[in-house]
């Protein structure tokens, strides 16, 4: 398919708002880790609930960044080929903490505490407006304990065929946010890309 004017001014459009909601978060985690260390060595971090570790992270990473209240997310998510619907609200990924950005990105912070991640991050670039779809302007982000923020979702980075035209499978658009930081476009909308990764 080749996308007409209109959606190329879209996507760049997009492309703005992710590289400058990624570069908000990088820059934030970078700053927290330097003044309130890495999360592991917080009080009670380990032995606190999952929801009150996506709040300490949550709260400690709002003093880095200009933020709002929330005013909440869509009820229904496509995945990348709009075949399936997830609410957040009702998914066991939604447990935890939301705020805003000044430009209405809504950011959603679930524990996901392990030994090589602290916390799997979701953003939705305009809040509860359409298309309310995983890699058109929703977007997935997990917080690795050696390098800070990584595209994708914890369970799939990487994976080729969660970004794909040619995949109806639920997680489908998971990782589309490696592909835009790797190649900077949103090509993966328009045709198969999975042999570029």
């Amino acid at each position: 398919m080749i996308p007409s004017t209109v959606q190329r001014f879209q996507d760049r459009v997009t492309l703005t708002k992710f590289k400058k909601t990624y570069s908000i978060i990088e820059n934030a985690i970078q700053q927290m880790y330097i003044i309130d260390g890495y999360p592991d060595n917080w009080d009670n971090w380990v032995s606190n609930t999952a929801q009150q570790r996506a709040s300490n992270f949550s709260n400690k990473l709002q003093k880095y960044i200009n933020h709002k209240p929330s005013k909440g997310l869509s009820t229904s998510y496509k995945n990348l080929t709009s075949t399936t619907n997830w609410n957040p609200y009702t998914s066991s990924f939604y447990n935890n903490s939301e705020f805003a950005l000044p430009d209405g990105t809504t950011i959603v912070i679930k524990d996901f505490r392990n030994a090589d991640y602290y916390i799997q991050m979701f953003f939705d670039i305009n809040g509860k407006k359409a298309p309310n779809r995983f890699g058109y302007d929703a977007f997935f982000f997990y917080i690795d304990k050696k390098s800070g923020i990584r595209t994708g979702n914890v369970f799939n980075a990487g994976d080729k065929n969660t970004c794909t035209i040619n995949n109806n499978d639920s997680s489908n658009g998971n990782t589309c946010g490696q592909w835009i930081i790797k190649h900077g476009n949103m090509d993966y909308k328009y045709r198969d890309v999975r042999s570029e990764w």
